[in-house]
């Protein structure tokens, strides 16, 4: 989870006019990116009188930017982090299950395959990222989901990034936008590196 000190470094290494053109935005952020916003301006003295503003469809690609974007090498790591966990957690369900399925309605086995297989994501993606910014393999990678402003993500952000994975085309995104995938777009998130272990 990003603390107003990750802020304060992504936007000291923000250029002059860079700063100033994100200051014209000022509306998009979280009140605290605001105020460390407002202080690094005020730091240098600057005004955002003479820069050009940054368009809506801009902005995120700005703030990834300065904040540390992980790369998508990186990301697809996540992502095979994630599916190992979820593959370990179906293989153990069904060596578990094949103890007890003489013992169980087969009905009841099915329904409680089905829970483990949409109960997974809600765990490791709404859950945890919700709650840390981290699914299991960003845990392991030391990224973080953040929103476009570098704050932390709420549980509606997680939720929505989650049913954006189901699209198929989610992640060719990622190739045409410098990682950005559909899911990032649409709930407006990125993943970052974690400053702190940099």
């Amino acid at each position: 989870m990003p603390s107003i000190d990750d802020l304060k470094i992504a936007y000291s290494k923000l250029s002059n006019s860079r700063l100033s053109s994100l200051l014209s935005e000022i509306d998009s952020i979280s009140p605290e990116a605001q105020q460390v916003l407002k202080d690094e301006v005020e730091k240098r003295n600057l005004s955002n009188t003479n820069s050009t503003p940054i368009t809506a469809s801009e902005l995120p690609k700005f703030i990834a930017e300065s904040l540390q974007t992980a790369s998508l090498g990186k990301r697809f790591l996540n992502f095979l982090i994630d599916y190992l966990a979820f593959t370990i957690f179906l293989i153990i369900f069904f060596v578990l299950g094949g103890d007890i399925v003489g013992l169980v309605d087969n009905s009841i086995f099915t329904f409680l395959y089905f829970v483990l297989i949409f109960g997974f994501p809600f765990v490791n993606y709404i859950y945890l990222e919700g709650k840390y910014g981290k699914s299991i393999g960003k845990f392991v990678t030391k990224t973080s989901v953040v929103k476009f402003d570098g704050t932390k993500i709420s549980f509606k952000d997680s939720f929505i990034r989650t049913l954006c994975r189901f699209i198929p085309i989610d992640f060719i995104f990622a190739f045409m936008d410098d990682t950005l995938t559909l899911h990032d777009k649409i709930s407006k998130t990125y993943v970052k590196n974690d400053i702190e272990n940099q």
